[in-house]
């Protein structure tokens, strides 16, 4: 079972998918965590994220797309591992933070991104949330929500 929830930043996404995913006993997935996850890898591999903003620079966007179909990702337990090793306690490191949007923004990186979920969800029952959750990644989800809330 798959259940969505989709909505713009700040309206509680996070929020509501874990309690849900609680109630359920079900896991949750937090689809940021992947580009968190992949910018981690990316900064500890000396990746310069830099050259591939606003994709000007193609060889250095091939390059990070090249790199990133060499990482590992897994979800076990509500943590994302990354090439064997738990890193869910790093994904909100104030230098994963400033640079997850640079390499979240990159087309090939978000197919990628979404064939890993797609995997994921074949052997388990998910309450996943993220931008897009409901119309690109998982349009086909038995349960999907859109939230908003005004400022």
């Amino acid at each position: 079972m798959i259940v969505a929830i989709d909505g713009p930043a700040g309206t509680g996404k996070s929020t509501v998918a874990g309690i849900i995913a609680k109630k359920l006993g079900i896991t949750y997935l937090n689809s940021g965590s992947f580009y968190r996850a992949l910018t981690l890898a990316a900064l500890e591999g000396g990746i310069d994220l830099s050259s591939a903003e606003n994709f000007e620079n193609a060889q250095a966007v091939s390059e990070i797309v090249d790199f990133c179909k060499k990482q590992k990702l897994e979800y076990q337990n509500s943590h994302l591992i990354l090439n064997g090793k738990d890193v869910e306690s790093r994904l909100h490191e104030d230098q994963v933070s400033k640079n997850a949007a640079k390499l979240s923004s990159i087309i090939p990186v978000r197919h990628l991104v979404n064939e890993r979920m797609h995997e994921i969800t074949k052997s388990l029952s998910i309450v996943c949330e993220g931008r897009d959750m409901t119309t690109v990644v998982f349009p086909h989800a038995e349960f999907k929500f859109y939230l908003d809330a005004s400022i």
